[in-house]
């Protein structure tokens, strides 16, 4: 494909227009995730170069932070919406939003976690939208949206789950993307304020919903990371009272409808709605 010839624009484009406007940016893991996936990833690439040449995208370059990776990175892309890609967005009558200022001054960590977030909710969702599950992943809160004062917390992301059947009933899972090698006195405060709103039903009170169950999902990046958040949590004074898990971030993103949630009640690897107890 030749990235010089003018691109007609095709439904699999507009789709991948409007998932970069609701998260703002993407990179090009996430890309082979979500468009063209029946297409060679030399021909996902190419096509994206030549959105970019004709300023329906735009990329900025940057690096994986090292304590992301075990693997240095020097040409990794930020996908952003550009100026046709917006027009088009306002023409199907949504919204476009512009980030090209905002990222030329953004932190790579920032860059690089958000991106991350974005892939394992939008995976997590894919997932249920694929599987026989009872239940469906129907909207997504960002970090602004999941914020209570009354709660204390910041989650990176809420997601809400309701049942297929109709039948009322919802889960809340609290999203903890860990970016390093969290504090104890962060964990356990952050653990303490989860078990007041909990128990105060401030989440469902405020936002209207009859809770089943409530967790709090820790995404972690490397092994490492695991098995010190791990540890951390185990030693916290809350985390008996709370349903909360553990993942590896890969292990999400492969397949995140099996057993590869670490239940620390259990002590055993649950699906992501596994063990309603709580």
């Amino acid at each position: 494909m030749g990235n010089r010839n003018y691109p007609k624009i095709d439904s699999g484009d507009m789709e991948l227009f409007q998932r970069i406007n609701k998260h703002g940016f993407v990179d090009m893991y996430y890309i082979y995730k979500f468009y063209k996936t029946d297409c060679k990833p030399r021909t996902v690439a190419d096509r994206i170069n030549q959105l970019i040449h004709h300023r329906y995208l735009f990329e900025k370059k940057t690096f994986i932070p090292p304590d992301y990776s075990s693997t240095t990175v020097s040409a990794y892309k930020i996908i952003g919406l550009g100026i046709l890609g917006q027009r088009l967005i306002d023409a199907s009558g949504f919204k476009s939003h512009d980030y090209s200022k905002v990222l030329k001054s953004a932190s790579p960590y920032r860059m690089y976690h958000q991106v991350q977030l974005t892939t394992v909710c939008d995976m997590i969702q894919l997932g249920y939208q694929t599987s026989e599950s009872n239940f469906e992943l129907f909207q997504i809160l960002n970090e602004k949206e999941s914020y209570l004062e009354s709660a204390g917390n910041m989650p990176d992301a809420t997601l809400l789950f309701r049942r297929k059947n109709g039948l009322p009933g919802y889960v809340l899972v609290f999203m903890e993307l860990e970016r390093s090698y969290a504090s104890m006195e962060r964990i356990s405060s952050k653990l303490v304020n989860y078990f007041i709103s909990f128990s105060n039903n401030s989440y469902g009170s405020i936002w209207g919903l009859p809770i089943l169950s409530q967790r709090i999902l820790y995404v972690t990046q490397t092994e490492s990371q695991y098995e010190v958040l791990k540890s951390k949590i185990l030693s916290s004074d809350n985390y008996k009272e709370l349903n909360v898990l553990i993942a590896k971030y890969s292990d999400v993103i492969n397949d995140s409808q099996l057993n590869i949630y670490y239940d620390l009640n259990a002590d055993k690897h649950i699906k992501l709605l596994g063990n309603m107890s709580h």
